[in-house]
């Protein structure tokens, strides 16, 4: 295992790797559950864990376009913590934001609960360096270009396969006056999965829009803190109000949050905007207390999911209508909030999806045109174990002959994967 301090180094192990026939598994994190961490079995090769975690400086801030030049290594709070003295704020968090670094959420296209508003890390990255086998692959950090195809675009989200990333120009913005994530009750799953078309078709804005089905808006509730005696019998007289003025079957009540930043006059205008829309889908704003407790325990309830994932307890999740677990286009989302998930006989091409190893060159014809010819790289995946869940995906960067490259996960910045080995979120 290396560690290198800066890009000279990165660029120092890959050309000795390529000198070895040695293959380079970039790491950041260690929050992958693609079990891309390990190369292909039966590799022969010397491997090389080339972790990422001491690039982990915000370089610079420029106030008037507000891009940020940072490297790929940071992890997730240090990130914002850097940003935020400054005045400024990513915004990007995703499931893994406590363990995850910049890179791995670039190498994996990462989206986040705020992207939203924030937009996904696709949208917030605007210049990438990368060290590849060939030397030193940078892009500028340009508003829009009239050209294509992009090399940013297929940096985003390479999984490592054609270098590692060590550093990002990405966008930042002020850190917002007023910041607010309120919870709603709706009768059922589809009255709130409407709402939320609605908001989102009315053009609100919000930062977070979240709405749980009946089964795990009582997972929610039953995660909550310990309840004092004031908590007991204001929840009692909300259930009685549900159900005896609002008509709800508590069975089928889903659990909505929806979040707005901004000046406090923006905040108050979107409130009361969403506050209509809410209404008229039957649904009941239950203040701030429950989003407060959201935002402090979002990053803890990843590592109960895949406790449960792990012991075949499925659990979903939508945002703003797209079903994040399982997947699925917008129009069956209301299939699957009656169905509580996707039947492998009604959609096996959202299930039953090959591992990369499968992929010939035929269905990966744009890889096999854009690399040149030595560095082709065959593609691996293997098989997603527990143990990989609670590592990080890594990608593998190969020598003179065959460059293979396994893909990696959300936070490795060289094909970075999303989190870190630090305690934090998946």
């Amino acid at each position: 295992m290396l560690r290198p301090a800066d890009e000279d180094e990165v660029a120092g192990v890959l050309a000795a790797a390529l000198e070895a026939d040695a293959v380079v598994i970039p790491f950041g994190g260690g929050t992958s559950i693609s079990g891309s961490l390990e190369p292909p079995a039966g590799e022969s090769r010397p491997v090389i864990s080339v972790d990422l975690e001491r690039l982990d400086k915000v370089i610079s801030v420029d106030p008037v376009s507000r891009l940020a030049r940072v490297q790929a290594g940071v992890f997730g709070p240090d990130l914002e913590e850097q940003l935020q003295a400054r005045g400024y704020t990513f915004g990007h968090y995703p499931d893994s934001f406590t363990h995850s670094t910049l890179g791995g959420w670039i190498a994996t296209r990462s989206s986040g609960m705020q992207s939203d508003r924030y937009g996904d890390v696709a949208d917030l990255t605007r210049g990438l360096r990368v060290v590849t086998p060939s030397g030193i692959l940078a892009t500028e950090p340009v508003p829009a270009t009239s050209t294509g195809p992009s090399v940013r675009q297929m940096i985003l989200g390479s999984e490592g396969r054609l270098g590692i990333i060590t550093e990002a120009t990405v966008e930042v913005r002020r850190l917002p006056e007023s910041r607010q994530i309120l919870g709603y009750l709706f009768p059922t799953f589809l009255d709130g999965l409407a709402a939320m078309r609605d908001i989102a078709a009315a053009e609100c804005s919000v930062s977070v829009s979240r709405v749980s089905d009946a089964p795990e808006t009582k997972f929610s509730f039953a995660t909550r803190k310990q309840p004092t005696l004031l908590d007991k019998a204001q929840s009692k007289a909300l259930t009685t109000f549900l159900t005896r003025r609002l008509g709800f079957d508590l069975d089928q009540m889903a659990l909505s949050f929806l979040g707005f930043e901004g000046s406090e006059r923006h905040v108050a205008e979107q409130r009361k905007a969403v506050g209509k829309i809410v209404k008229r889908h039957g649904g009941l704003c239950v203040g701030s207390g429950p989003g407060a407790l959201y935002d402090q325990k979002k990053f803890d309830t990843p590592y109960i999911r895949d406790f449960m994932l792990d012991r075949g307890i499925p659990r979903r999740r939508f945002r703003d209508g797209d079903a994040v677990e399982p997947p699925g286009p917008r129009p069956r989302c209301g299939q699957v909030g009656r169905r509580g998930c996707l039947r492998r006989a009604r959609c096996p091409r959202l299930l039953d999806v090959p591992p990369l190893a499968q992929l010939s060159r035929r269905r990966l014809p744009l890889l096999h045109v854009l690399l040149p010819a030595p560095h082709r790289m065959a593609t691996s995946w293997s098989s997603t174990t527990t143990s990989s869940r609670r590592s990080s995906r890594r990608s593998s960067t190969t020598g003179r002959r065959s460059p293979t490259t396994t893909p990696s996960g959300p936070s490795t910045p060289a094909g970075s994967s999303r989190t870190s080995r630090r305690p934090g979120s998946g």
